[in-house]
């Protein structure tokens, strides 16, 4: 497979996909609205920062779709698999523990500590250059936030939690920018 470049449209596109679902929803003030549509915009340039080749990734990198059998990792669940930037399993995968340890306790910040080690472990099976491990740490934020806003939409959980995800996904998205 030829090395193709990772490209920053497909996360935009998908923000605003959910930015218009979450609206749609009526879970967006018109605050949130503007403030995901000012920091789409500000991303933009930032993705384009940090070059990286595309990969093969599962495409719904959630944690029901793996098993560990005997120390190995099986996906399951494969009809999303693609080739893309590799953030979109990287970061799923931070979004989904973010908000699992949210929804239970009410503290979005208490999964910081096991997001760390799941970056620190995947960089260090890699053996990357500097350049990889700048790239996932800085643009995480905002695959996390897609994440966050993907599982906003969910009508299972409560209007509160729902909104509180929206609110998360903006402090992922402007705090980010800043890292």
């Amino acid at each position: 497979m030829p090395e193709t470049p990772a490209a920053p449209e497909p996360g935009l596109r998908y923000l605003d996909k959910l930015r218009f679902q979450l609206e749609t929803q009526g879970l967006l003030t018109p605050d949130d609205a503007a403030a995901l549509t000012a920091e789409q915009a500000a991303w933009g340039g930032r993705l384009r920062s940090f070059p990286d080749r595309m990969v093969l990734v599962h495409g719904d990198a959630t944690p029901t779709n793996f098993l560990f059998p005997d120390g190995r990792a099986v996906a399951l669940d494969l009809e999303r698999l693609r080739v893309a930037d590799r953030l979109w399993d990287l970061s799923w995968v931070a979004g989904e523990a973010k908000h699992a340890w949210a929804w239970r306790t009410g503290d979005f910040s208490g999964a910081e500590r096991f997001i760390s080690r799941f970056f620190a472990a995947y960089l260090a099976a890699l053996s990357p250059e500097p350049a990889l491990a700048r790239r996932v740490y800085s643009l995480n934020p905002f695959y996390m936030a897609l994440t966050e806003l993907r599982i906003a939409r969910n009508a299972y959980l409560s209007r509160e939690y729902r909104a509180a995800l929206v609110a998360e996904a903006r402090r992922c998205l402007a705090g980010g920018r800043r890292w």
